[in-house]
């Protein structure tokens, strides 16, 4: 009886504790994942939006450090690479991590007032934006295409 009751405890144990691993798992990864939510809300006011050319700007300062930005002008249609810490490119619609970016420097788009440049960014002009993520979800590029019709 005393073996009976022992080997009922010790099953009892081994299933109570794969269930609380189990459940363990479960909480990391829904964690995990909520972390990852959180930290592409931030970049929400660029999702499928129009915005306007001060904005990338701010998008520049705010995110610079943590995901690519890539501006296509009216003039400048290939699009360039403002100077940021990452070299993210754009393959199938997923971001991945690219080598060689051509950056140019924040001052190119909000100091050289002249229209005519390759790199301006008309403060006031009208852009659409779209995010990309890696495979993981995480956001990596912001990418603003100009909308010459202001549409």
């Amino acid at each position: 009886m005393k073996k009976r009751a022992i080997s009922i405890l010790c099953i009892t144990a081994l299933v109570f504790g794969l269930t609380a691993c189990n459940v363990e798992k479960t909480n990391e990864k829904n964690i995990e994942n909520l972390n990852k939510n959180m930290n592409n809300l931030q970049y929400g006011m660029y999702n499928n939006a129009l915005v306007s050319g001060g904005q990338i700007s701010q998008a520049v300062d705010l995110y610079g450090q943590s995901v690519s930005i890539i501006v296509h002008t009216g003039i400048n249609k290939e699009g360039f690479y403002v100077k940021t810490s990452n070299c993210f490119v754009i393959k199938e619609e997923i971001a991945i991590e690219g080598k060689n970016c051509p950056m140019v420097p924040v001052s190119k788009i909000t100091e050289d007032t002249t229209e005519n440049q390759p790199f301006h960014v008309n403060p006031t002009g009208a852009f659409n934006s779209k995010l990309y993520k890696d495979k993981k979800g995480e956001v990596r590029i912001i990418e603003f295409t100009q909308n010459i019709n202001g549409h």
